[in-house]
């Protein structure tokens, strides 16, 4: 819950207290109340040491009409350069083994030997760009 650091100001200069006498009667730092009234930040001991010292219930120091909270989610758009080079590293290597294939590079026995070392590649490839991307995406 947040504290109402205009109903603290208002009940402290109804009694024409400085921020030094409302901490001195609380029992807690000037800067506690001035970070109260300020920010409208407050522990429950600091709530209710701040209505003990001014005479109200902690209730009355509660916020009640809290400022909306914008819940709109906002998604920034990445750049897909490592979708995107994962799929071209993908079709470029398929591309190769099929065309070593089709042109009598390699028999049909060795396909799958000629294509782990280009799944290894583009595996390797696809951990860098990721790797970068997140790099980049913390530094940005």
């Amino acid at each position: 819950m947040k504290t109402s650091g205009e109903a603290v100001r208002a009940l402290r200069e109804q009694k024409s207290w400085s921020q030094e006498h409302l901490a001195n009667a609380s029992g807690l730092s000037v800067r506690t109340v001035q970070r109260v009234e300020v920010e409208s930040v407050a522990s429950a001991e600091t709530r209710l040491a701040l209505a003990a010292a001014l005479g109200v219930s902690v209730a009355d120091l509660i916020l009640t009409d809290p400022q909306p909270v914008n819940t709109t989610i906002v998604r920034r758009r990445r750049p897909l350069w490592g979708w995107l080079s994962y799929g071209i590293g993908a079709i470029g290597s398929v591309a190769v083994v099929v065309y070593g294939y089709r042109h009598g590079a390699f028999p049909p026995d060795q396909v799958l030997p000629n294509l782990l070392p280009w799944i290894a590649l583009l595996g390797i490839l696809a951990g860098v760009l990721a790797t970068w991307a997140n790099w980049r995406r913390k530094n940005s």
